[in-house]
């Protein structure tokens, strides 16, 4: 949750930097449906059925970072989305290293005071043997702070992404520190994937 809201507030810094939101809107992207198709499934397996199948929802979630690695590869030349694609791939390898989990240092779970049923699936959780910790929920929003949370460098790394594809995209003023200004507009026709 708390990343939507830093995602929410790099879109609020766009419009405090005179950028356009508009040219979201005139922006095309190729293969927009995987990182729906990528967040539902998550949905589901997180909020819908996470007393189902352990290995099954482990499955769907790496299917989920499948879908959306399919719009980061085919966008990979949109301003700041190779930064957005470094954090997905950080987060899709510690998952991948831990059979479909994200898996979180036990001192980040109990600073966050995150507690959830035994029986529930969840996508991040402290692991008896971590593969790869580094990559994975090592730092912690503390119990006090709302939205208190476990987040990865990977996590960091998709919100910087995103910050700088939000203003280079809108034109903001901040836009010519985060990179020369270029056609920022994918077509899908003649997209090959």
């Amino acid at each position: 949750m708390f990343l939507l809201v830093l995602l929410g507030l790099s879109i609020v810094s766009v419009v405090v930097a005179g950028g356009h939101l508009d040219a979201l809107g005139s922006t095309h992207f190729r293969y927009s449906w995987a990182v729906l198709v990528g967040l539902v499934l998550q949905i589901v397996i997180i909020s819908i059925v996470p007393s189902s199948d352990p290995s099954i929802l482990a499955a769907i979630h790496l299917l989920s970072y499948g879908c959306i690695g399919i719009f980061v590869f085919a966008n990979r030349s949109q301003p700041g989305l190779w930064i957005l694609g470094a954090g997905w791939g950080c987060n899709l390898i510690a998952i991948a290293a831990n059979g479909g989990v994200m898996p979180t240092a036990s001192f980040a779970v109990a600073s966050s005071a995150r507690s959830v049923a035994a029986n529930e699936f969840v996508n991040s959780r402290a692991l008896p043997h971590p593969r790869l910790q580094f990559l994975g929920d090592i730092f912690a929003i503390p119990r006090s702070w709302p939205l208190h949370n476990v987040f990865s460098i990977g996590d960091v790394l998709i919100v910087i992404g995103a910050f700088v594809l939000l203003h280079s995209l809108c034109r903001s003023r901040l836009a010519r520190y985060l990179g020369s200004p270029r056609d920022k507009t994918l077509h899908a026709s003649g997209a090959a994937f």
